[in-house]
């Protein structure tokens, strides 16, 4: 069972999808959150099911079984991974703090910080 879907949550008549692709899409949101700056720690606080979330990971993981379930470069089923690919990569690109429900960071604690000057 995956962290952010269930294997009911992705159902697809063409691909069969397993735990292993639920584990490889929970690797895929976890580095997604990452990316948008969202630190582990405040990662830990979103609560699950995030629908979100849910939706990346269901993507992610059909995408993967359809990778599996392939036969060659020029199987429709790697065009079926690559729509699959598109819909988590444009969801997983609008992750912020607000979508996933996370307050701003107070002043002072935020992403950080530099002092500019001249020499």
């Amino acid at each position: 069972m995956g962290k952010y879907c269930t294997l009911a949550d992705c159902t697809d008549p063409v691909v069969v999808v397993t735990d292993a692709h639920l584990a490889g899409a929970d690797v895929y949101v976890d580095l997604a959150l990452g990316t948008a700056g969202i630190s582990p720690a405040d990662a830990a606080t979103i609560t699950l099911p995030n629908t979100v979330l849910k939706e990346i990971a269901i993507n992610w993981a059909k995408r993967l079984a359809a990778i599996d379930g392939s036969m060659g470069d020029n199987s429709m089923m790697i065009d079926k991974a690559n729509q699959y690919k598109t819909s988590a990569d444009m969801l997983a690109k609008q992750l912020n703090r607000a979508a996933l429900g996370l307050s701003e960071p107070t002043t002072g604690s935020g992403y950080g910080s530099i002092n500019l000057g001249r020499a």
